[in-house]
């Protein structure tokens, strides 16, 4: 369109209706806006977006500008594949006539660091023109692989760009904690509880006082960093993420020149980094993930600043200098988790008056910690699967301060409960291992500000004591295993699952905010409805499986009704239930109902009650229903109700030969349903004549959606 002009006219105004003139004056046009930074308002700078069928196609590194931006489509541009990565590298490098096979194999290599990135690609296959020496090409390659050198290799602009967007995050606790996630192996997936988990360690959120809602500010800032695509989500892993390759160069290229980072993880090292790369003004080191076995400088390291420190997962290390830590009095975070040959902790550890968190998970072999009298400051202690320590490291008292404690797994680790009880009162998380004595309730009781509780109990009547407390403090995450005669219960989180539990032991209280119950070969004694367990004031439960429970009539009685979140409804075994629901029942979220093997079930809607009104049944997200060896099952919906379920998609029925009609409105949506039944079954069918005001359904109307098998078994 010859729109230059308009970059002469300084009129902000002037300029825009000027633009909107034009593109007005065109038919269909079409305009390209690239790397938007910010979102603005098309009006005001002159483009007419609908009309005489004007339209907008802007490119930005923001998923958040195209939100704010109104974008009726948002399309994520991926990385190049391997394959058209290679091709345009070839192209940029002006061919490959005149390399050799090998270095047309390192040639491969390094195009495939350039992690499929165009802008990389391009950079990086330029500065490689003209090379033909296959020692050049080896050692490019050797460079390539070291991020902090790779992006001298890089064009400036591809690094400029990307920090473009880090400096766009107008956030400096958020920049802080993109930079953080440097630290990380290059091209490491993690789950996104990782670096949330690291940040807290590292005082990133202090000024928040919850350990909780510091992990929900946590996911925030993760999912900011998703939308300003710094991070990206792993499709195969679970809240997993990624920092580019590309990206972390940056990231790194930032941490080091502005922010004093030593980042060495994953090079190999048997021993520490030369000591002219010991400067005292580095902040954060990380060495994670090398070949180190012994750490024994000839002098300790000076680091007065140095807060974060990380050498985990230096699985052969065995042995740290007593007076390696000396010199680190400021030091905060120190992570030595998965080094899975050390036997003993330097005494040094025991004068880091600042730290807060002391990360030693997975030291396999790890027998001794120093005193931690000084340490009045730490606030996380994580001695997780420890299994060679065998006393609680001396001046634990004194930790009064801590937030976190970890013992799990660490099977002969001794610890004084009334510690929890008169020193750990503001522990906010606490996981304990479940094959130490149980949990003294009376010293949980005293923890008011527990938020996670992860930790085993003797009998049903500690957890009951416990359940009936936490209704005055609640608790964000909770797992407890409860030991019975000869099963167990465990309640995680908001699942609840009891297997085996006898006549005698008692009745579980339920969490009141509980989600999915599960109850395998039980027998409450006196119980004859789930009710008798408090089912109905469940208000969120949306699942319930029910297997083998003694002496269980009916789901429901006198009127009390299931919770109408209930979504999933599974029965097996339960041979003396005659009747699953009721008629008055109100279910408008439940999906699916499995019931088998269930040898006295009659009716799955019971017949309604002189005094009742109902004639349907309202069933609106109901999508299957399995009804499985059930011999003396003999309506789905008693007394002519009519069912109405306009989502069901596919009804399962086996051994049900008693069942000889399908309840009306089953077929109200006829084209998307699927109905799997014995041919045996289908052919004893018995159809009413289709009149007028008839709502059941007809053998040639649902004869298309059926879909039948031979008998596998004999008749029951």
């Amino acid at each position: 369109m010859h729109l230059d002009y308009l970059l002469k006219v300084e009129d902000r105004r002037q300029r825009a209706a000027m633009l909107s003139t034009v593109l007005k004056g065109k038919e269909n046009s079409v305009l390209i806006l690239d790397d938007v930074l910010e979102p603005f308002a098309v009006k005001d700078v002159g483009i007419p977006v609908g009309e005489n069928g004007c339209k907008l196609i802007l490119t930005s590194r923001s998923f958040e500008v195209c939100r704010k931006m109104a974008c009726q489509k948002t399309i994520k541009v991926e990385d190049l594949s391997e394959e058209e990565s290679w091709e345009l590298f070839k192209e940029k490098l002006g061919g490959c006539e005149n390399l050799s096979p090998e270095a047309m194999d390192i040639a491969k290599l390094i195009a495939k660091e350039c992690a499929c990135l165009p802008l990389a690609t391009v950079a990086i296959a330029r500065s490689m023109r003209g090379l033909v020496d296959i020692c050049e090409w080896t050692t490019s390659l050797e460079d390539l692989r070291k991020p902090t050198r790779r992006h001298k290799d890089m064009d400036e602009k591809v690094l400029q760009l990307l920090e473009l967007s880090y400096n766009r995050l107008n956030d400096v606790q958020l920049q802080r904690g993109f930079l953080y996630c440097a630290l990380y192996l290059e091209d490491n997936k993690f789950d996104k509880d990782e670096p949330v988990e690291s940040w807290i360690r590292d005082g990133l959120m202090e000024q928040i006082e919850s350990r909780q809602k510091q992990i929900d500010k946590g996911h925030t800032m993760i999912n900011r960093l998703l939308k300003a695509c710094l991070l990206e989500e792993v499709k195969w892993l679970d809240h997993g993420v990624k920092m580019h390759d590309v990206v972390r160069d940056m990231a790194v290229k930032v941490a080091i020149e502005n922010h004093h980072f030593m980042i060495r993880a994953r090079e190999r090292l048997r021993n520490l980094p030369r000591e002219e790369e010991w400067t005292e003004d580095l902040n954060k080191i990380s060495l994670m993930e090398n070949e180190m076995e012994l750490i024994q400088p000839n002098h300790p390291p000076s680091f007065p600043n140095l807060q974060t420190f990380l050498l985990q997962e230096n699985t052969q290390l065995q042995q740290i200098s007593d007076s390696f830590f000396s010199h680190m009095k400021g030091l905060m975070h120190l992570d030595l988790s998965y080094c899975f040959s050390i036997r003993r902790l330097p005494d040094s550890i025991s004068n880091l008056e600042n730290l807060r968190a002391l990360v030693l998970s997975s030291c396999e072999a790890l027998e001794y910690v120093p005193s931690l009298a000084k340490l009045r400051k730490l606030k996380e202690l994580d001695l997780f699967d420890c299994k060679e320590l065998k006393d609680a490291p001396d001046g634990m008292e004194e930790l009064v301060n801590l937030r976190y404690l970890n013992i799990k797994d660490s099977k002969e680790l001794k610890l004084r409960w009334d510690l929890l009880s008169s020193k750990f009162l503001d522990l906010e998380d606490l996981r304990l291992e479940w094959s130490m004595n149980n949990i003294m309730v009376e010293d949980l009781m005293k923890l008011q500000k527990l938020e996670r509780l992860d930790g085993w109990m003797c009998d049903i009547q500690d957890f009951n004591r416990y359940i009936n407390a936490l209704r005055h403090n609640y608790l964000n995450h909770c797992k407890i295993l409860v030991q019975l005669k000869r099963g167990h219960m465990y309640l995680s989180d908001r699942i609840m699952r009891i297997e085996k539990c006898g006549p005698g032991e008692g009745m579980p209280v339920l969490p009141s905010d509980l989600q999915q119950l599960i109850m395998e070969s039980c027998d409450f004694g006196g119980v004859r409805s789930i009710v008798d367990v408090g089912v109905p004031s469940l208000h969120d439960l949306t699942i319930l499986q029910l297997s083998e429970v003694a002496n269980l009539k009916a789901l429901a009685m006198g009127g009390v009704l299931l919770p109408s979140s209930l979504k999933k409804l599974m029965i097996f075994k339960c041979h003396e239930l005659e009747q699953i629901f009721s008629t008055s029942q109100v279910l408008p979220n439940l999906e699916s109902i499995l019931i088998e093997d269930c040898k006295a079930v009659e009716e799955i809607f019971g017949e309604p009650h002189l005094d009742e009104k109902i004639k349907v049944i309202n069933l609106p997200k109901l999508t299957l229903v399995s009804l499985n060896g059930l011999p003396r099952l003999r309506s789905i919906c008693g007394g002519g109700l009519l069912m109405a379920c306009d989502s069901i998609r596919r009804l399962d029925i086996g051994r049900c030969w008693m069942l000889k009609t399908l309840p009306p409105l089953l077929h109200s949506r006829l084209p998307s349903l699927e109905i799997r039944a014995e041919r045996r079954w289908w052919e004893s069918m018995q159809w009413e004549w289709e009149g007028e005001g008839n709502n059941s359904p007809s053998e040639h109307v649902l004869q298309p959606f059926v879909r039948l098998r031979d008998d596998v078994s004999t008749m029951s």
